[in-house]
Protein backbone atom coordinates (compact mmCIF):
# COMPACT_ATOMS: atom_id res chain seq x y z
CA UNK A 1 0.00 0.00 0.00
CA UNK A 2 2.81 2.09 0.75
CA UNK A 3 4.60 1.05 -1.88
CA UNK A 4 1.70 2.01 -4.28
CA UNK A 5 1.57 5.88 -2.96
CA UNK A 6 5.28 6.44 -3.29
CA UNK A 7 5.19 5.06 -6.83
CA UNK A 8 2.04 7.62 -7.34
CA UNK A 9 4.41 10.49 -5.99
CA UNK A 10 7.07 9.78 -7.57
CA UNK A 11 4.98 9.18 -11.26
CA UNK A 12 2.97 12.80 -10.45
CA UNK A 13 5.96 14.91 -9.66
CA UNK A 14 7.86 13.66 -12.88
CA UNK A 15 5.19 14.53 -14.93
CA UNK A 16 3.98 17.32 -13.64
CA UNK A 17 7.63 18.97 -13.51
CA UNK A 18 8.08 17.78 -17.29
CA UNK A 19 4.80 19.53 -18.28
CA UNK A 20 5.90 22.49 -16.53
CA UNK A 21 9.47 22.98 -17.25
CA UNK A 22 10.53 20.90 -20.02
CA UNK A 23 9.98 21.18 -23.76
CA UNK A 24 8.76 17.81 -23.80
CA UNK A 25 9.07 15.11 -26.87
CA UNK A 26 8.99 16.69 -29.98
CA UNK A 27 8.39 20.31 -28.17
CA UNK A 28 4.81 19.65 -27.07
CA UNK A 29 4.81 20.45 -23.69
CA UNK A 30 6.72 23.95 -24.87
CA UNK A 31 3.85 24.22 -27.74
CA UNK A 32 0.72 23.25 -25.30
CA UNK A 33 2.28 26.20 -22.79
CA UNK A 34 2.76 28.41 -25.78
CA UNK A 35 -1.01 27.63 -26.73
CA UNK A 36 -2.61 28.53 -23.12
CA UNK A 37 -0.29 31.61 -23.40
CA UNK A 38 -1.52 32.84 -26.49
CA UNK A 39 -5.18 31.73 -25.89
CA UNK A 40 -5.77 33.57 -22.71
CA UNK A 41 -2.79 36.01 -22.64
CA UNK A 42 0.25 35.90 -20.56
CA UNK A 43 -0.17 36.80 -16.70
CA UNK A 44 -3.32 35.35 -16.56
CA UNK A 45 -4.07 32.66 -14.23
CA UNK A 46 -3.78 30.08 -16.92
CA UNK A 47 -0.91 30.86 -18.18
CA UNK A 48 0.72 30.67 -14.57
CA UNK A 49 -1.28 27.35 -14.16
CA UNK A 50 0.49 25.70 -16.92
CA UNK A 51 3.35 26.98 -15.76
CA UNK A 52 3.18 25.79 -12.21
CA UNK A 53 4.02 22.24 -11.32
CA UNK A 54 1.98 22.39 -8.13
CA UNK A 55 -1.15 23.32 -10.12
CA UNK A 56 -0.08 20.65 -12.68
CA UNK A 57 0.42 18.16 -10.29
CA UNK A 58 -2.88 18.96 -8.86
CA UNK A 59 -4.48 17.50 -12.01
CA UNK A 60 -1.64 15.42 -13.25
CA UNK A 61 -2.86 13.15 -10.12
CA UNK A 62 -6.21 12.65 -10.70
CA UNK A 63 -5.42 10.20 -13.99
CA UNK A 64 -2.49 8.67 -11.90
CA UNK A 65 -4.29 7.85 -9.04
CA UNK A 66 -7.60 6.40 -10.88
CA UNK A 67 -4.47 4.50 -13.24
CA UNK A 68 -3.14 3.12 -10.09
CA UNK A 69 -7.01 2.45 -8.08
CA UNK A 70 -5.86 4.53 -5.23
CA UNK A 71 -8.49 6.76 -5.08
CA UNK A 72 -8.97 10.07 -3.76
CA UNK A 73 -6.48 9.53 -0.59
CA UNK A 74 -3.47 8.60 -3.42
CA UNK A 75 -4.77 11.80 -5.53
CA UNK A 76 -4.59 14.31 -2.70
CA UNK A 77 -1.27 12.49 -1.11
CA UNK A 78 0.01 12.55 -4.51
CA UNK A 79 -0.53 16.56 -5.27
CA UNK A 80 0.51 17.36 -1.75
CA UNK A 81 3.88 15.56 -2.39
CA UNK A 82 4.33 17.70 -5.43
CA UNK A 83 3.73 20.67 -3.25
CA UNK A 84 5.95 19.74 -0.70
CA UNK A 85 9.23 19.26 -3.05
CA UNK A 86 8.36 22.62 -4.79
CA UNK A 87 7.88 24.54 -1.56
CA UNK A 88 11.41 23.53 -0.11
CA UNK A 89 13.29 23.09 -3.47
CA UNK A 90 15.66 25.75 -4.43
CA UNK A 91 14.04 28.39 -7.18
Amino acid sequence: MIFDHVLAWLITFGIAWTIANADGPFGLYSRFRAIVRKRYGEDTWQDSGVNCPICVGFWVAIPVAILMDGGVSMWLSAAGFVTVIMSVSPE
